[in-house]
C-alpha cells in the first residue's frame, strides 16, 4: 500500500511541476538579433526547468514500470494458479461428498458400539469364556479409534476444501482490483511522461528556429556576398559591390543614336585609288 501510495504522490507531483512551468510562454518570434538572443535564453530556461522537474523521476519512475511490469506478470501466474486451484476444489467437492457419507456411517457406527463395549454385557452375551471376551473388547475399541480418526481427517478435510474455497474468493477480488489499479497507474504515468517529452520537442523545435533568424539576422547586419570561395564579407568601397552601377546608363541609352551618327560622320572611308598631292613633291 505505500510503494503505490508513494506512485501516486510522486505523478501528482511530476504533473504539479510541469504544468507551472508549461506556464510560461516561448515566443519563438523576434524581430532583431538581440530579441532572438534574449528570447533563445527564456526558452532554454524553461526547457531546463523542465528537464530538472522531471529528471529526478525519470528513474524512479522507470523503476516503478518495471514494478509494474513485473507485478502483471505475477498477476498472470496467479491466474494461472487460480485455475488449478479451481481444478482442485472441483476435485475436492466430490471427495467432499464421499467424505460425508463415510462420516456419517462412522458417526452412526460409534454411536452404536458405544452401547456394546461394555464389558459385564459382553460377558454375559458372550460364551467361551474371559479371554474370548477381552479379544472382542480390544477389537471393538481398535474399530472405535479408527473411527474417531477417520471421523477428525473428514472434518480435517472439510475443513480444508472451505479454506481453499475462502482464499480462492479472495485472490479473485484482489486481484480484479489490482488489475484495475495498475491501469490507471500504468496510465497516468504515461501520459505525464510522454507529455514532458513532447514538450521539450517542441522547446527545442523553437529554440532551433530562433537560433536559425538569429543567424540570419546578424548575416544581414554584417553583409556579405558569394565568391568562388564562398560568402566574404563586403570591402568598404561600394563601388565594388556585385550590384554597383556609376549612373550614368540611363543617359547612355538615350543618346546612343546621336554618339553613333557622329561616328558614323568622322568615319573616312577606304579608297586604295586616291592620290595626295603634296606640294613640295610637285
Amino acid at each position: 500500500m505505500k510503494r503505490y501510495l508513494l506512485l501516486v504522490l510522486t505523478i501528482v507531483s511530476l504533473y504539479i511541476i510541469v504544468q507551472q512551468v508549461k506556464a510560461a510562454e516561448c515566443d519563438p518570434n523576434c524581430g532583431d538579433a538581440n530579441e532572438c538572443a534574449q528570447k533563445i535564453k527564456i526558452c532554454q530556461e524553461i526547457w531546463d526547468s523542465v528537464q530538472k522537474a522531471t529528471a529526478p523521476h525519470e528513474a524512479s519512475l522507470k523503476k516503478m514500470e518495471s514494478d509494474i511490469a513485473a507485478f502483471q506478470a505475477r498477476i498472470k501466474q496467479i491466474s494461472q494458479e487460480v485455475i488449478v486451484k479451481e481444478r482442485e476444489i472441483a476435485s475436492g467437492e466430490k471427495e467432499l461428498g464421499a467424505q460425508q457419507e463415510l462420516l456419517a456411517s462412522r458417526v452412526r457406527s460409534a454411536y452404536i458400539r458405544s452401547y456394546t463395549n461394555n464389558p459385564l454385557v459382553l460377558f454375559f452375551s458372550q460364551a467361551g469364556g474371559f479371554g474370548k471376551v477381552m479379544r472382542v473388547i480390544s477389537y471393538q475399541q481398535a474399530v472405535t479409534q479408527e473411527d474417531k480418526r477417520q471421523i477428525v481427517e473428514t472434518i480435517a478435510l472439510i475443513k480444508n476444501i472451505e479454506d481453499k474455497k475462502t482464499n480462492l474468493e479472495n485472490e479473485k477480488v484482489t486481484l480484479a482490483s489490482l488489475e484495475a489499479n495498475l491501469s490507471v497507474q500504468a496510465t497516468a504515468t504515461k501520459k505525464l511522461v510522454d507529455e514532458a517529452k513532447a514538450y521539450q520537442s517542441k522547446l527545442s523545435s523553437q529554440i532551433g528556429s530562433l537560433t536559425a533568424r538569429q543567424q540570419s539576422l546578424l548575416a544581414e547586419r554584417s553583409g556579405t556576398f558569394t565568391t568562388s570561395v564562398g560568402d566574404v564579407p563586403l570591402p568598404d568601397d561600394p563601388n565594388s559591390a556585385p550590384n554597383y552601377n556609376p549612373g550614368f546608363s540611363p543617359a547612355f541609352g538615350e543618346n546612343k543614336d546621336k554618339i553613333s551618327k557622329i561616328f558614323y560622320a568622322l568615319t573616312m572611308a577606304k579608297n586604295p585609288q586616291i592620290k595626295i598631292l603634296v606640294d613640295k613633291y610637285l
